[in-house]
C-alpha cells in the first residue's frame, strides 16, 4: 500500500480512507478497469428477436478488437500472474467480473438452446467456452504476439462458427429498377 501511495502522490492514510485493505483497492481497478460503463454496447440488452450469436458478435467483436494492448487486459494478465501469491486478487476478480460472466453467459446459452441455436447444453455447463478466444488473445498478446500476429477477432468469429455453425450469409439487396 505504501508503494502505491507513493506511485498516487498521497499519504498510505488517504488510500485507506477510500480503500479498507488491498483486496478492495484491487476490486476497485476491477470495476473500474475491466466493467463496461452503462450504456456501451456491450452492457445493451439483447435486442428482441435477435439470436445469441448475432448479440454475441455485436458486443464481444469491438472489444477484442485491440482487447491485448488495453488496460483491462493488464488487469487480466496481472490476476494471472499474481494470483497464485495473492488469492485475495483472484478471489475480487472472480466476485466483480467471472461471477457476472458466468450468469451471463450462462445465460445466453440457455437462451440459445430455447431458440434452437445450440443443440446441447455444454455451452450451459461451461459458459467460460463462450470468452475463451478472448482469454487467449489477452495470453497471446502480452507472451507471442511480437513472434506471431494473432488475430483475435476473426479467431472469435471462428470460435462462433464452431460453437453456432457458419454465420448466415447476408442476403443480396435487390436494386430496384425505375
Amino acid at each position: 500500500m505504501e508503494d502505491i501511495a507513493s506511485r498516487a502522490g498521497v499519504a498510505k492514510g488517504t488510500i485507506y480512507l477510500h480503500f479498507k485493505d488491498k483486496e478492495a483497492l484491487f476490486e476497485g481497478i476491477v470495476r473500474q478497469e475491466i466493467l463496461l460503463p452503462p450504456g456501451s454496447a456491450a452492457m445493451d440488452e439483447i435486442k428482441p428477436g435477435e439470436m445469441v450469436r448475432a448479440f454475441i458478435e455485436r458486443t464481444m467483436v469491438p472489444l477484442v478488437r485491440h482487447a491485448g494492448q488495453s488496460r483491462r487486459a493488464a488487469v487480466v494478465r496481472l490476476v494471472i500472474s499474481e494470483a497464485p501469491r495473492f488469492p485475495g486478487l483472484a478471489k475480487a476478480y472472480y466476485r466483480v467480473a467471472i461471477e457476472r460472466g458466468l450468469n451471463v453467459f450462462g445465460g445466453l446459452a440457455r437462451r440459445a438452446r430455447r431458440t434452437g441455436e445450440l443443440n446441447g447444453n455444454a455451452l450451459e455447463r461451461f459458459p467460460q467456452l463462450f470468452v475463451a478466444p478472448v482469454i487467449l488473445g489477452i495470453l497471446w498478446s502480452g507472451l507471442f504476439e511480437r513472434f506471431h500476429h494473432l488475430d483475435v477477432e476473426a479467431m472469435l468469429r471462428a470460435h462462433l462458427d464452431l460453437i453456432f455453425g457458419p454465420a448466415p450469409k447476408p442476403k443480396p439487396s435487390r436494386s430496384k429498377r425505375g
